[in-house]
């Protein structure tokens, strides 16, 4: 452990801290929140939102969407935020749950580097990348808060459990999954926290009792009756992204063009809805049928190698690690795989880090190959096949590098100790190379 930081210095590092999460949410909120025109809250949630706020409860529970779980947690905040500011209101509302959660987990991360004697810029940076993710600021911006809260919820549960308390973090995990169903693969991480049967089973039951009290109030209202909003959370035919594993399982389309119009809007009745132009590639049919249950069947699979692999040096942080390695894994396997879909896994990854007294560095190049990879590649002079090849060159690496680094620490630690000697032996070779004068 390093030397901490001295008492002298405390006052003013814990002040720096606390602007540069104060910074960071307040841009979140500012940049975020400026508008829902045009992204998925729009379409998906705001009906349900709009009947919740003109009191029509019945109504608002038929017309939640596939995350209606997140939105019926947000409802406290819905009904205030539309009070003061009406339809925008209830949306920068519903961002402040997902906010302030994300804004509690870089204060007690940061504060426990400096704890650890980490330097205060590493310290900064931790808390920027919780509070002030670039993620969570796309994620607001596609208009979905919610991924802020559950993203936010998979991560302090974990982090419950590596704390010793595996029943409150059970009942955290449960609800985040009970709010949107890709929490799931979070599941299986909590559980490892048990130290015995009975714990285990506890476990379970709290997490089973936590997800009804969120779903059994929408089960009972739906139950016999269709909703009638937009199916957003299901698996719709024709929709099939780029950036996934399964990209080039796709047959060509020979209507696509690289200069064809993103999205056409139409708006009927103040309503908006979207035409979708043709795709570089087509979907086959079956890979909408096995992504989602591949991704959540990973995540236990995972999560049983690591509990057979369990050792001495399988601390319980690295739990931490395990979430940010099936976060990631769902992002390359979902054939919908979105920029913001890699929140969790980065959050889980500076966490990861920051628990153990490290800086944040894996965490904050996963950061840099998503916004690269999502918003500096150009859409306009790149074909998504191109675009999917470049991110998958990191991508896929990176999975399997946090994967090995869970299961097998001694092994990962091996061959990255080879790679470093071996760096350090060709580097200063390199360097004298590079810099003798031409001939």
């Amino acid at each position: 452990m390093r030397n901490p930081i001295p008492l002298s210095r405390r006052r003013t590092s814990t002040a720096l801290l606390a602007a540069a999460i104060a910074l960071g949410t307040l841009q979140l909120f500012v940049l975020g929140t400026a508008s829902f025109a045009f992204g998925d809250y729009e379409v998906e949630a705001l009906p349900a939102v709009q009947a919740l706020t003109a009191g029509h409860l019945h109504e608002f529970v038929l017309r939640l969407p596939g995350y209606g779980g997140a939105t019926l947690l947000q409802s406290p905040f819905l009904v205030g935020g539309s009070a003061l500011g009406g339809d925008l209101g209830a949306f920068r509302a519903a961002a402040l749950p997902g906010l302030g959660l994300l804004a509690g987990l870089g204060w007690v991360l940061a504060r426990r580097l400096l704890a650890n004697g980490v330097g205060r810029g590493w310290a900064v940076a931790t808390a920027l990348a919780l509070a002030g993710s670039p993620i969570a600021l796309l994620a607001l911006q596609a208009g979905h808060p919610e991924e802020l809260l559950v993203a936010g919820l998979a991560v302090t549960a974990v982090l419950l459990a590596v704390h010793g308390r595996p029943l409150v973090a059970a009942a955290v995990i449960g609800a985040a999954a009970a709010a949107k169903p890709w929490a799931l693969i979070a599941v299986p991480v909590v559980l490892l926290a048990a130290t015995d049967r009975r714990t285990a089973g506890r476990q379970v039951l709290a997490c089973g009792l936590a997800a009804a009290l969120v779903l059994g109030p929408i089960i009972a209202v739906q139950h016999g009756e269709r909703g009638t909003a937009a199916p957003v959370a299901t698996r719709a035919t024709g929709i099939f992204k780029p950036m996934n594993l399964f990209w080039f399982t796709g047959r060509s389309d020979p209507a696509w063009r690289i200069d064809a119009p993103a999205v056409v809007q139409h708006v009927e009745g103040g309503a908006a809805s979207y035409d979708k132009p043709p795709q570089q590639r087509i979907e086959p049919g079956w890979v909408g049928r096995v992504t989602h249950p591949l991704i959540v069947a990973g995540a236990f699979a995972i999560a049983f190698l690591f509990a057979l692999r369990r050792s001495a040096r399988n601390r319980k942080e690295d739990l931490l690690l395990l979430l940010a390695s099936v976060g990631w894994w769902r992002c390359l396997l979902d054939s919908w795989n979105v920029d913001y879909y890699a929140l969790c896994a980065s959050l889980a990854l500076v966490a990861w880090s920051a628990w153990r007294g490290r800086a944040p560095l894996p965490g904050l190049l996963l950061l840099l190959g998503v916004w690269v990879s999502f918003e500096l590649l150009p859409e306009r002079s790149m074909s998504p096949d191109l675009r999917t090849a470049v991110y998958l060159a990191w991508a896929l690496p990176a999975g399997v590098a946090m994967t090995w680094r869970a299961l097998a620490p001694a092994s990962f630690g091996r061959l990255t100790g080879a790679v470093r000697r071996r760096a350090e032996q060709v580097l200063p070779t390199l360097t004298r190379q590079l810099g003798a004068p031409a001939a």
